[in-house]
């Protein structure tokens, strides 16, 4: 990890991951762009992939080679993956928060919209293929993004980052 006043940028390196709340990010190398002390931008080159736990089974999943975040108010408001091709896996609830169906997509660009830090609008770009299966009649296992990991034993307590 390399912080730099000069730029306001932070740039990580060999693999790194970025928690936030139930989300987890990874990918080769990323550099998060600062003004104001809030972040502005954030790029994710090479494998990139975004994790969101929705419970303690199902993930919702976004894989790319590339991922630019934008944020607003020091607030995610737009990810945009390119890839070859980007591929989405989303479980879908109703207005009870209960899951009825998981979609599993793929095309050029993956655009997500956020309000309030939850998707709002997804914009597929080209070429997009998916389907939208019922939640009680696929295999999850393998409705999972290539190389999905979820690295909770990585994540690190306030107490491994600041200590005691």
């Amino acid at each position: 990890m390399f912080y730099s006043s000069v730029d306001s940028v932070l740039r990580l390196f060999n693999t790194p991951i970025v928690w936030a709340s139930d989300n987890q990010l990874t990918g080769d190398t990323m550099y998060l762009y600062i003004k104001n002390k809030n972040p502005e931008k954030l790029l994710v080159y090479e494998n990139a992939m975004a994790i969101s736990k929705v419970n303690n089974s199902f993930y919702n999943q976004l894989k790319g080679n590339s991922i630019t975040g934008y944020f607003k108010d020091g607030k995610i408001d737009i990810l945009k993956t390119k890839g070859s091709p980007a591929q989405n896996v989303y479980y879908a609830e109703d207005e009870n928060k209960k899951l009825v169906g998981v979609n599993q997509s793929a095309a050029d660009n993956i655009n997500i919209e956020f309000k309030d830090d939850k998707p709002e609008r997804v914009v597929f770009v080209n070429n997009l293929q998916g389907t939208m299966f019922p939640i009680n009649q696929v295999n999850h296992k393998e409705l999972q993004v290539k190389s999905f990991k979820w690295l909770i034993q990585l994540r690190p307590t306030k107490f491994d980052v600041v200590g005691n």
